[in-house]
């Protein structure tokens, strides 16, 4: 499992650092070989400072399983999810999902 956190054009008052900080450390704790990445978009490069203090704040087997990507993350997502599989949003071919979104609908084969 993957997870994909869009942060783009948040202030930094709103940036989910809370229910992320649960999230990693409910999945390295119930789902430890489960969750694959999670992938942080869309941070502003002056940010830096506060993603390194996050990230020494996690055991090395979660550092390895967090990315933040600042802005060029086309290729490294083209190369792991494949375009036809994510949002436009993401540089996919899938439009961009604005609401309804939980719980998900999913598509009957």
């Amino acid at each position: 499992m993957w997870t994909i956190v869009d942060v783009q054009g948040l202030p930094i008052y709103k940036y989910p650092l809370t229910a992320l900080g649960k999230v990693i450390a409910s999945g390295s704790l119930y789902w430890k070989h489960r969750v694959v990445t999670t992938y942080i978009v869309g941070m502003p490069k002056y940010l830096t400072y506060v993603a390194n203090l996050v990230m020494s704040l996690l055991n090395p087997f979660q550092q390895k399983k967090v990315i933040f990507f600042y802005k060029d993350y086309k290729e490294e997502f083209e190369e792991k999810f494949g375009l036809e599989n994510l949002e436009q949003k993401f540089f996919g071919e899938l439009p961009n999902v604005e609401s309804n979104f939980f719980p998900p609908k999913l598509n009957s084969v």
